[in-house]
């Protein structure tokens, strides 16, 4: 997995919670694409959050990436690969979510999902490592 262990077991707890949701979503990329996109959305979600807990930050219960990045952003710690590719996971959260008029997500968008969520992953794990 990303994450090494954590000294403050509420991280730990995000981390591996974040870790979990992304080997699911690995495992459902060609089988079950929109469930693979939500569980890479989901991953880098409590990545970013294992952060802000890391941080002793209150922040929003809320499934905006970007909007969690900003409040990150503000010490100048997210780039902007990090952010578009939380812009890009963003994306697919209603297409995820509920049925409706959008655009199917295949096996390729879930690998795109996947990328997305590796780059925000990468991210946080360089992040918390700094602060072990």
């Amino acid at each position: 997995f990303f994450f090494q262990e954590m000294d403050n077991p509420e991280t730990g707890k995000w981390v591996a919670q974040a870790e979990d949701d992304f080997a699911y979503g690995c495992d459902g990329v060609a089988s079950h694409p929109r469930g693979a996109a939500w569980n890479f959305h989901q991953a880098a979600e409590k990545a970013i959050k294992a952060i802000l807990i890391s941080q002793e930050k209150d922040f929003p219960r809320t499934h905006d990436l970007p909007r969690l990045l900003t409040i990150l952003h503000l010490e100048g710690s997210a780039n902007d690969t990090v952010a578009q590719a939380a812009f890009i996971l963003s994306s697919f959260l209603p297409l995820t979510r509920y049925p409706g008029d959008w655009p199917e997500i295949n096996e390729a968008r879930a690998k795109e999902a996947k990328e997305a969520s590796e780059i925000i992953l990468n991210w946080a794990r360089k992040h918390l490592q700094q602060k072990l």
